[in-house]
């Protein structure tokens, strides 16, 4: 099986919508996931992932399945810290907690950084479980039981590709349970573009085995079609 995920495309906030160039993103990932051909879409609940979905949908003639633990809303109640003056952000855009979550005795605590008394005290452990135990359900529910590092077809799976509409913040966190990258590295080293598409592979085996990451927030659609201003890019090529 493989599962497809993909930020939604440039939004406002609020209200929770896209943008006019966010429009053309999700159109140009539509033509993109036309090609792909997902036999099934879960969306999250967030206007912003359903509008950036609905190009795909019209295309394909399908109707999404929407998650609502998927909104962003209960990721970041989670995966916030407080900001030296009282503001509330992502956890992995906050300077100090970067720098904690790659300090030695975090990276080498691996998987069991949601053991750590500090993690437990402000929050960011449970909003990383409550995701975590989500996310295997999901897969569960698709057909495989995650198992450690690995991933067991418990049942033939229903779907042979599904796609996944969400969102950054939530994504950072859903895509390090699945690959079991611990989170304080994921967060703060991988970054999810708008409409960028990652492709995980988990393989039709009764045999524990790993997923495999086929591709990671590729966005070479906004390219082909010219649709992702410069000024959204981190780097001038």
């Amino acid at each position: 099986m493989l599962l497809f995920f993909v930020r939604h495309g440039h939004p406002i906030y609020k209200p929770d919508r896209l943008t006019a160039p966010g429009r053309a993103q999700a159109r140009a990932i539509g033509e993109r996931m036309a090609a792909i051909a997902p036999d099934h879409v879960f969306v999250s609940s967030s206007n912003r992932a359903i509008e950036t979905a609905l190009p795909t949908c019209e295309r394909l003639g399908l109707t999404p399945e929407v998650l609502d633990w998927c909104n962003e809303k209960y990721a970041f109640q989670g995966m916030h810290v407080l900001r030296a003056d009282g503001k509330p952000v992502w956890c992995f855009t906050d300077e100090p907690t970067i720098r904690r979550f790659n300090e030695q005795d975090v990276v080498k605590a691996g998987q069991d950084w949601i053991e750590m008394p500090e993690f437990k005290e402000n929050g960011l452990a449970d909003g990383f479980i409550r995701i975590r135990d989500e996310a295997n359900a999901l897969l569960a529910s698709l057909g495989f039981s995650h198992e450690g590092a690995f991933y067991r077809m418990t049942e033939k799976p229903k779907y042979d590709r599904v796609a996944l509409f969400a969102h950054e913040g939530f994504g950072r966190a859903f895509l390090s349970s699945i690959l079991d990258i611990p989170y304080p590295l994921f967060s703060t080293h991988f970054f999810i573009n708008y409409t960028s598409l990652t492709v995980i592979e988990f393989e039709d085996t009764d045999q524990p085995a790993p997923p495999h990451l086929m591709t990671f927030a590729n966005d070479a659609h906004l390219y082909k079609n010219n649709t992702f201003p410069s000024h959204f890019l981190r780097l001038n090529f």
